[in-house]
């Protein structure tokens, strides 16, 4: 089509056929709305509108326009109801799309008073309030996932001395409760420990009673070739 943003009404391609092809062409538009060729009409008035594929008023050219009537608005705020008034036709078609594009691609920035909306370019918001930098501020941040401690001794020893001393004293003191204190995954502490047990630095012993908490028993260290797993754990200087 050679109409290009214009678009042609029914009516004026009917004018532009020959006589024999104006019998099929609801068929032919049908067959190019397939293919992709030209879009589904947009009714105005009593009229279909034709436009080739890319062409016409659509959400995003009708973004672009807000923008810049709001733009050229300055600080004077537009409203919606003015905004009405100045996008019309096919365009106007639309407007809702088109402001709510606006705004999620922060072209211009929505303000509400009462019920009705009012809009502020964001390049005005930023040279004239700092409002734009300020919302951006505002925004909710995503949460900062919290960092698990670097397992070494020396970041442990002081975790293990403070629970040593709320047990009254007794050196070994349950992998259950150096894993609740140091908030790491059960697996990163099972692997410090071996490792600093095999390195002499610290050991690991076994239950020695039956009856320990099902949470004790599930923080243990269970180890190949040993039959009870490895509920305590001790410093070696602080033996």
């Amino acid at each position: 089509m050679n109409a290009r943003d214009a678009g042609l009404t029914r009516g004026q391609i009917e004018k532009k056929l020959a006589n024999q092809h104006r019998s099929k062409l609801s068929e032919t538009l049908k067959t190019l709305i397939d293919a992709k060729e030209i879009r589904t009409p947009i009714k105005h008035g009593n009229s279909l509108y034709y436009f080739a594929s890319g062409r016409g008023p659509s959400a995003e050219v009708t973004s672009e326009i807000v923008s810049k009537l709001v733009l050229d608005s300055g600080t004077k705020l537009l409203s919606q109801a003015t905004l009405e008034k100045k996008v019309t036709g096919l365009k106007g078609k639309f407007l809702l799309e088109g402001i709510k594009c606006a705004v999620e691609s922060k072209k211009i920035i929505q303000l509400a008073c009462g019920t009705s909306k009012y809009f502020l370019h964001r390049e005005v918001a930023r040279s004239h309030f700092g409002l734009a930098t300020a919302m951006q501020t505002n925004l909710p941040q995503p949460p900062t996932p919290p960092v698990e401690p670097e397992l070494t001794m020396q970041a442990i020893r002081p975790v293990f001395q403070r629970l040593k001393a709320e047990q009254g004293g007794l050196s070994t003191i349950n992998i259950y409760d150096l894993l609740k204190a140091l908030g790491v995954p059960k697996d990163k502490l099972h692997q410090f420990l071996l490792k600093e047990a095999k390195a002499g630095h610290l050991t690991i012993h076994p239950t020695t009673t039956v009856q320990l908490k099902a949470e004790v028993i599930d923080a243990a260290i269970k180890v190949p070739g040993f039959s009870e797993p490895f509920v305590t754990v001790a410093l070696k200087d602080e033996l």
